[in-house]
């Protein structure tokens, strides 16, 4: 027989076991409702590339070194998101002229 598991057995698998658990010792009588309390935001911390990214507009390109190019569109990507802004990022570290170019486009 082989050591490598059929499907049939794979299939005979035991589910798992769920186990309950209760909260114990918080009493509801102590609990408090707030109807006005604002929400925790957490901050957006600056980076080095602020400036930089936020003069970009959609269809814009960064030009870097080829090397660069992944990284700084990981960055931007980071960037973006953060901010909760809908752009598609596209990289590319062979641009005709021998830089990399990260582009900014809308989606």
């Amino acid at each position: 027989m082989s050591a490598v598991p059929s499907v049939f057995h794979l299939a005979n698998k035991q589910p798992r076991k769920v186990v309950n658990h209760t909260v114990q010792g918080i009493e509801p009588d102590l609990l408090k409702i707030e109807h006005d309390c604002p929400l925790h935001v957490a901050r957006v911390r600056a980076s080095k590339y602020d400036e930089v990214f936020s003069k970009l507009k959609p269809g814009s390109a960064l030009v870097c070194e080829p090397k660069e190019a992944g990284r700084i569109a990981q960055t931007l990507r980071k960037w973006l998101e953060a901010r909760n802004m809908p752009y598609t990022i596209t990289q590319s570290s062979r641009c005709p002229d021998g830089r990399g170019r990260v582009w900014m486009i809308a989606k």
